[in-house]
């Protein structure tokens, strides 16, 4: 029995090792990008789907109306989700305020689908841009987020360019925890995709053609699933444009956006991220997460192995020191390009406090339901 949890404990901290380094070397293989001052003139559409955004959606704005892009050659769209607040009327009023002549507000329509899906294809469908580029009303962009995008189409022709996104706040230990989380998704889901083995991509920061929205027919089959307007649509680009899934590393196209500001609001989050794995056919997708989660949960194992076998007392400490080692390697190198600063031992309480975290995920979708948006949701 010792000599058994001795060996899986190896395999599993090592295969962790194994799968972290890899995607470190990925990381590092994506060539950074850096736009120039020449572009084609390309027709740009900036979709965002809002729902009860009044109090963010003015930074949003005034961060577009920003961009180092022709006015002429990209369109603002905001396509209303059953706002309950007055997100709409202060949209009408800065675009009327500030002569905003590439602003369009979609209202939606008593009766009409409820969904942020649904609002996103509302607004494709009238779109005029060869791209569709997708964001949210919690965001803010550089003034040359349009321009890298548009110069990185230019010159590899992708069917779909995940962007960067930063979520950061205040130092606090609980948002830096946010961002730390985060910062790992992102530099996972890049570092996948450079393998050509896509997990994730953020809708946040999602740029993807017209033509190959409709080729994969937008978001049918999954209008039914709250969360995954971004995963869900990459997967199936993925499927049908095989290598022309790109992520675009470069800092003038990251996207910055906030924390969650309360613990709860923060688990909800999480939550509704986790909901949409249970609808994923793609089985690698699958395997990688449950083997994510496994390793952050074993620590638990191994502290009921510490208590029961004196003899195996060293090995949830030996375990948590390499994981974290691995964790922090990772994580310093995808920070510089975030510029995002690790506090040694904020990180190592992050580490202990992981597994709790993963298991208050689990608890969450084994509930069958969470609150988002004013909405009740069955997982």
């Amino acid at each position: 029995m010792t000599t058994a949890i001795l060996v899986f404990t190896f395999f599993l901290i090592s295969s962790y090792c194994v799968l972290i380094l890899r995607w470190n070397k990925a990381w590092n293989q994506i060539p950074v990008f850096k736009s120039d001052e020449t572009h084609a003139p390309i027709k740009l559409s900036v979709i965002i789907a809002v729902r009860n955004e009044a109090p963010v959606i003015v930074n949003l704005l005034n961060s577009l109306l920003q961009q180092e892009y022709p006015k002429h050659l990209y369109e603002i769209i905001i396509s209303d989700d059953h706002s309950g607040d007055n997100t709409i009327k202060i949209t009408k009023d800065f675009f009327l305020k500030y002569q905003v002549d590439n602003g369009i507000v979609i209202e939606a329509k008593p009766g009409e689908s409820s969904s942020k899906k649904e609002a996103i294809s509302r607004a494709i469908e009238i779109a005029k841009g060869e791209l569709i580029i997708t964001t949210d009303a919690d965001c803010i962009h550089a003034s040359e987020w349009l321009k890298s995008i548009a110069s990185y189409f230019n010159l590899h022709k992708p069917a779909m360019i995940c962007g960067p996104v930063l979520m950061k706040g205040d130092e606090t230990f609980i948002q830096q925890f946010q961002t730390l989380d985060y910062t790992s998704l992102q530099a996972s889901g890049a570092a996948s995709l450079f393998l050509n083995k896509p997990l994730l991509c953020s809708g946040a920061n999602l740029t993807f053609t017209k033509h190959a929205f409709y080729d994969v027919n937008g978001f049918e089959d999954n209008l039914n699933i709250a969360s995954g307007d971004d995963t869900f649509l990459m997967m199936k680009m993925h499927k049908k444009f095989p290598g022309k899934i790109h992520f675009l590393k470069s800092e003038q196209s990251i996207v910055h956006t906030s924390v969650s500001t309360t613990l709860k609001e923060f688990l909800r989050q999480r939550i509704r991220w986790v909901s949409k794995t249970k609808h994923y056919d793609n089985n690698y997708i699958k395997a990688i997460g449950g083997f994510i989660f496994l390793v952050n949960v074993f620590p638990f194992v191994l502290l009921l192995m510490g208590i029961c076998k004196a003899n195996l007392y060293y090995l949830l400490p030996v375990y948590l020191l390499v994981k974290t080692i691995a964790d922090y390697f990772f994580l310093s190198n995808a920070g510089r390009f975030f510029h995002i600063r690790l506090y040694k031992l904020r990180f190592i309480a992050s580490g202990i406090i992981y597994p709790f975290y993963m298991l208050a995920l689990l608890a969450g979708f084994l509930r069958g339901s969470y609150q988002w948006k004013q909405r009740q949701h069955r997982i």
